[in-house]
């Protein structure tokens, strides 16, 4: 099928006044990708592999960078990234000339620390090799991390923005970090996160006062969350999924918590929204994936109450545009999660609520197309989680990205929370990495693109804290932890 949105136009980060352009304005194309893999802790073999060419190709990048730039090492690009917006930090527009006095000095001596350390980390690589070069990516993670707090810490609050980040304590194990991106526009919770045509979008949600409608983009490339036309219905606590190039919307709860049983459907290459077929039944937090080009809908509830958790399987057919009652749950369950692996034909369900309320551990996986259709033992969560964000990464390897689920608590610590992986069935649920800002403890929205994972918003505090903020992580560094 052609990408319907091929040949789209985006907006490089070097445009600059043609009588003194930005040293980010000598870049190529390529080198702007290298500068921003780099600024999330790529090492040159990393970045290689991502781009589909040689070490020595890239590393050939990373010099001509540098001397284009005028910078010595990894570190000074990576600041530059940010200072010019190829990784973004969001600082409100009314901060004040104090606090950006503060945040620069703050910002010169973290970078002189790093600078330090890293020429340290170059002496020894020699003797250490591929330890060091590891241990090379963490630093520069953890660097962009620092200054993302230290900017943000020295801002003022603005209206309607999130509550203030809590510094990051010390990472167990070498854990990395998740890289801050552009924020949501406003904070929200029971959003959704979806990717189509290389394009990260959120829908719906709801901000503490309204249910929203507003549907948001994020191409890497814009650094930016830029509105698109609004989704006809307002919903909270949905799950979206790509079919054919566009964007299902089932369900969701409406600005009284009732559930509806409408089906919408995004276009992105028309920005034009449709109806579908619509659900048999109202339900809304349930879980969603998509398995050999059908949409499967696990569970849910009617409202905001526990114990109307629902255990209907649905399966949506793009051809006959038709939903129909396929299975039922080993149990109801509601703000579930749920994702595919398609080179295996089946789909992870993970945690949930019961109808007592509780934060279920349970993992089943569902086999549409075997019988018996259910495994209801696979490997348990750690802990009971529900509302949390779940991805699959299949290729080249089987991998659950597994975030939140506390509900109104916090599973690890207010520093952020860590996130857990399932590498392989048998293998057990590993941290992976961790959040440096808010722990968002249940309705975040999370995304794969590519071997990219994205996550934003979610609710942060006991029931009232709702959380804008927005990061990036690299998949493929999980590899180089382990």
């Amino acid at each position: 099928m052609t990408d319907p949105l091929e040949g789209a136009s985006a907006r490089g980060a070097s445009g600059a006044d043609e009588a003194e352009p930005s040293p980010v304005a000598r870049l190529s194309e390529t080198e702007l990708e290298v500068i921003r893999l780099v600024a999330t802790g790529a090492s040159n073999r990393e970045i290689a592999h991502q781009r589909g060419v040689s070490e020595a190709t890239v590393k050939k990048h990373v010099t001509n960078i540098n001397g284009k730039l005028g910078t010595s090492n990894r570190v000074e690009m990576a600041l530059h990234a940010f200072e010019f917006g190829l990784v973004a930090i969001d600082t409100p527009d009314d901060e004040d000339e104090e606090a950006r006095a503060h945040a620069t000095r703050e910002l010169a001596e973290a970078l002189e620390r790093e600078r330090q350390r890293a020429a340290e980390l170059e002496r020894a690589q020699g003797r250490h090799g591929r330890n060091v070069r590891r241990l090379g990516g963490v630093v520069v993670v953890l660097t962009l991390a620092l200054l993302a707090v230290i900017v943000r810490d020295a801002s003022s609050i603005g209206p309607g923005r999130a509550l203030a980040t809590a510094t990051p304590q010390a990472q167990p194990r070498g854990l990395p970090l998740w890289v801050p991106i552009r924020p949501l526009p406003e904070p929200r919770t029971g959003l959704a996160l979806g990717v189509v045509g290389g394009r990260v979008f959120a829908v719906g949600g709801f901000d503490g006062a309204r249910v929203l409608s507003e549907l948001l983009v994020f191409e890497p490339r814009e650094v930016a969350w830029l509105a698109l036309r609004a989704k006809p219905l307002a919903v909270r606590d949905v799950q979206v999924a790509e079919l054919r190039g566009r964007l299902l919307v089932p369900g969701g709860c409406d600005a009284r918590g009732n559930a509806i049983a409408d089906v919408e459907i995004y276009d992105p290459a028309q920005d034009r929204w449709q109806t579908s077929a619509s659900l048999p039944s109202p339900r809304c937090a349930y879980a969603l994936a998509v398995l050999d080009g059908q949409a499967y809908l696990f569970g849910g509830r009617t409202t905001d109450e526990a114990d109307s958790a629902l255990d209907e399987v649905l399966r949506f057919d793009p051809e006959l545009n038709a939903w129909a009652v396929v299975d039922r749950l080993p149990a109801p369950r509601a703000d579930l999660a749920a994702a595919a692996i398609a080179d295996r034909d089946e789909i992870h369900l993970v945690g949930g609520r019961d109808r007592d309320g509780d934060l279920e551990t349970d993992h089943w996986v569902y086999r549409p197309f075997a019988k018996p259709a259910w495994d209801p033992d696979a490997l348990a969560l750690p802990r009971g989680r529900a509302g949390h964000a779940m991805v699959a990464l299949d290729n080249p390897v089987n991998r659950l990205y597994v975030v939140g689920g506390g509900w109104d608590a916090a599973l690890e610590n207010d520093a952020g929370t860590i996130g857990l992986t399932l590498e392989d069935i048998d293998a057990g649920w590993v941290p992976f990495a961790r959040v440096p800002g808010p722990t968002p403890r249940r309705g975040a929205g999370m995304a794969l693109l590519g071997r990219t994972l994205f996550l934003a918003g979610g609710t942060t505090g006991a029931g009232t804290g709702l959380s804008q903020d927005a990061y990036r992580y690299e998949t493929f560094r999980t590899l180089e932890f382990r």
